[in-house]
């Protein structure tokens, strides 16, 4: 959370050092978003099993590929 306080107390221009507080600035927005995903991850249920569903074949479609 350091980074953001960082960015916040150089009024979030990096006036002193222009380059390394977008450096820090963009690993802190990643960092963010790595604990978004995980968190979804975390929460989303497991994935159904896909073994056993039945198989109907696809009425209507041609094997000509479509339309000529």
């Amino acid at each position: 959370m350091w980074r953001l306080d960082y960015i916040s107390s150089e009024n979030s221009r990096g006036f002193h050092a222009d380059q390394e507080s977008a450096r820090i600035l963009g690993e802190s927005i990643d960092y963010s978003r790595q604990a978004q995903a995980l968190a979804l991850r975390l929460r989303a249920p497991a994935a159904p099993d896909t073994q056993n569903l039945p198989k109907t074949p696809v009425v209507g479609i041609s094997e000509g590929g479509g339309p000529k």
